[in-house]
């Protein structure tokens, strides 16, 4: 009977941490793209490696992207701050790093800033950039958009961590242009509603809706992937972080 009741409450002791996701293992390197969801193609975890590895390379700021599928029970602030905390983002000391996370099935995001790097990239801040850019191309599934808008735009990382350290950074990194698809996500309803006032005060406006129509609709098209981090030798620094950021669902 004891046994019993021993395995029972060991086994209520246990489930709901079972329940967690697990935090990924801490590359041997520093990547700074880490698709675990595998969201974005080889060609944009490349791009996106080529804005943070030079902002690392001119500042030490170490800025990480991370994604993963999902987040199990836990929450994301507590998920955030377990993986900072376990591959110690930034450099020991200087506590300069900034994770960027994002559990796609939970549509969870968060950015999570390290000590030295609050001042910098405060939270009122960081929930404006979140709210910009994040919350409106996450939520078509656009995310290496939302990610370069937030690194390279005029109000993004890179600028904001450029005044901090007095520096510019270089990168031949350009905003991504709005796609095919993405422009008919925006503007098809405008375009309805335009089509059908025309059929209103035209005879010839059922005809000009189905060819416009059919025109926008063909097209479009995405390419997902992942596979490329992009590193740099030496690892994680040791940084800590005190739960600084901003985030929220998309």
């Amino acid at each position: 009977m004891k046994r019993t009741l021993a395995i029972g409450l060991l086994i209520f002791v246990l489930l709901p941490a079972i329940a967690f996701a697990t935090i990924p293992t801490k590359p041997s390197q520093l990547i700074f793209v880490n698709d675990f969801a595998n969201v974005l193609s080889t060609s944009q975890e490349r791009e996106l490696t080529q804005v943070l590895a030079a902002i690392e390379q001119v500042t030490g700021a170490e800025v990480v992207i991370v994604t993963v599928s999902s987040l199990g029970n836990d929450e994301a602030f507590n998920f955030a701050q377990s993986l900072y905390t376990t591959w110690g983002i930034g450099k020991a000391g200087k506590n300069n790093g900034l994770l960027i996370f994002a559990a796609i099935d939970d549509r969870e995001f968060r950015f999570h800033t390290g000590y030295g790097l609050e001042g910098a990239l405060p939270d009122s801040y960081l929930g404006s950039l979140y709210r910009e850019y994040i919350i409106p191309a996450f939520g078509q599934e656009r995310y290496y958009d939302g990610l370069m808008r937030v690194l390279i735009s005029d109000n993004g990382l890179l600028p904001a961590l450029e005044k901090e350290y007095n520096v510019k950074i270089n990168t031949n990194s350009t905003l991504p242009s709005r796609s095919a698809e993405e422009w008919t996500q925006d503007n098809l309803s405008k375009i309805i509603t335009i089509i059908v006032i025309l059929m209103l005060f035209t005879r010839g406006g059922r005809g000009l809706f189905w060819f416009l129509l059919g025109t926008s609709m063909g097209r479009g098209g995405s390419n997902r992937g992942g596979g490329f981090g992009g590193s740099l030798g030496g690892g994680f620094g040791g940084g800590r972080s005190g739960g600084g950021g901003a985030g929220g669902r998309w």
